[in-house]
């Protein structure tokens, strides 16, 4: 008789472990969405899984996923700061003097918009815009949630010596640079429902300059993103 007590909590605790995600599933999918975007397959790439999983995703792609840039336009001493990176050093408007950092690494909800004028013939419009500790004041500061995206990642911070100067031989010292180094989720599950539709637009041969499909990512309560429609590239 003793141990059923102890059976029956390790019962209720494995319904309760497996009914909470369903839960955040459920809702994360209720009430108004935070945002709804239109991306093209030049943000949304198709990944497809293996032999035996028949799961479709939607890789996304930012603007500058390869690059790491000095003094970036999201990466001003007071956002890298409200991330709780502690400077060691920190003299009144000189930025430059942000050049010795701890921890090197904060987690931070980053403002994505889809940018056109970042869109070559292959490249992604997904250009980053803004980081900060609070998903939803970010998304106030878009003003515009039909073109944005608030997105969990991780910021990177480090020193960069400047370049020698070819005439004196002397280098202009130290600045910091910035880094996305995670941006997450970095897949959309594709529900089984809109599958056929993105089969029909990549059908033949493979994807060329243009994009041939887009998609509709809708934010839920969570800050989750989910896909909520595909359809033919219009641009």
């Amino acid at each position: 008789m003793t141990k059923r007590p102890g059976a029956l909590s390790a019962v209720l605790l494995v319904v309760v472990v497996n009914l909470a995600p369903l839960a955040g599933w459920w809702w994360n999918h209720t009430g108004n969405p935070l945002a709804t975007v239109e991306l093209s397959e030049r943000e949304a790439g198709v990944r497809r899984g293996g032999d035996e999983n028949s799961s479709v995703w939607l890789e996304l792609w930012r603007a500058d996923a390869w690059e790491q840039r000095p003094r970036t336009a999201w990466a001003d001493s007071a956002s890298l700061v409200s991330l709780g990176f502690e400077p060691e050093r920190l003299a009144t408007g000189e930025e430059q003097s942000l050049a010795a950092w701890r921890p090197r690494r904060r987690p931070a909800w980053v403002l994505l918009r889809v940018d056109e004028a970042a869109s070559t013939l292959v490249g992604s419009r997904l250009v980053p815009v803004a980081v900060g500790p609070d998903p939803g004041a970010l998304y106030r500061q878009s003003g515009d949630r039909n073109n944005h995206l608030v997105m969990r990642g991780v910021v990177r911070v480090g020193r960069e010596i400047l370049p020698v100067d070819s005439l004196t031989g002397i280098s202009d010292g130290e600045t910091w640079s910035a880094a996305l180094d995670v941006i997450s989720p970095a897949t959309l599950h594709v529900p089984r429902s809109l599958v056929a539709a993105l089969e029909d637009h990549t059908a033949g041969e493979g994807r060329g300059s243009d994009p041939r499909f887009e998609v509709r990512v809708t934010m839920g309560r969570f800050y989750l993103p989910r896909v909520t429609g595909i359809f033919p590239a219009t641009r």
